[in-house]
């Protein structure tokens, strides 16, 4: 699951068109573009690297800031990946999440981690949405984004599901895999003949809606992981995507 470059791309259906000069505050939330159509705000905070998305009068009125951890992060594993009666099964190790730590703005449309690790890009995307591009390391295996939970909030999207439409407190693998006879929950390291893996599907989409409207698009073709808030006990838990290469 490792390729030369790494590059996850993000999407968010805010349209965000307009460019704002960075705020001469850097280790505040600052915003870096307005959307001209909805008024919504993206904002990045010049020495962490977290990322909100608000209005003009509230930063994080629409998408928080993690209070976990930093909201940029790569992994780098031990895995090797098989498919086996058209499911995926992954031998190996996960690694632990690495945050992107301190960094600075790099002109006004780019946020760097000090050490080099992380990188982040913004820039209009299609259809008046927002284009995050996240890259880590060379030998990263996934990058994520992550915003704070919205308690209450509920989740949908993720293309065709066999394990229901409202995904709220869980974490899904997207990957296109044999949907089996049936379905039952066992590990990425284990495979059966006949049943797939809870939310196997032929058909699955990286587009996550928030019943208030806002979306998440993980673009390109790699194996996406979305954590739609599964520690509803923890309200410290991110609402994540993470994009393996």
């Amino acid at each position: 699951m490792r390729s030369a470059s790494l590059a996850g791309a993000l999407a968010l259906t805010l349209g965000l068109l307009t460019g704002c000069d960075p705020d001469p505050l850097p280790c505040e939330l600052t915003a870096v573009l307005q959307s001209p159509q909805s008024g919504a705000v993206l904002a990045v905070n010049g020495c962490s690297g977290e990322l909100s998305v608000g209005d003009e009068t509230d930063p994080i009125a629409h998408l928080a800031p993690t209070p976990v951890r930093s909201s940029l992060a790569w992994a780098v594993d031990d895995i090797t990946p098989e498919m086996r009666q058209g499911r995926y099964q992954f031998h190996g190790t996960f690694g632990a999440w690495q945050g992107a730590g301190d960094g600075a703005f790099d002109g006004d449309s780019r946020w760097a981690a000090a050490d080099g690790s992380m990188g982040l890009r913004w820039e209009p995307g299609p259809l008046g949405t927002l284009r995050l591009r996240v890259t880590g390391p060379e030998d990263a295996d996934r990058v994520s984004v992550g915003f704070a939970c919205d308690d209450g909030a509920r989740y949908f999207g993720l293309g065709a599901r066999p394990d229901g439409t409202d995904h709220t407190g869980t974490t899904s693998l997207l990957a296109t895999a044999e949907q089996g006879i049936g379905q039952a929950d066992y590990g990425l390291d284990e495979i059966n003949v006949l049943e797939g893996r809870t939310g196997d599907s032929y058909y699955p989409v990286p587009w996550l809606l928030r019943d208030d409207g806002v979306g998440l698009l993980a673009e390109g073709t790699p194996i996406v992981g979305v954590d739609a808030c599964d520690d509803r006990s923890n309200p410290a838990n991110p609402l994540e995507v993470r994009i393996s290469a």
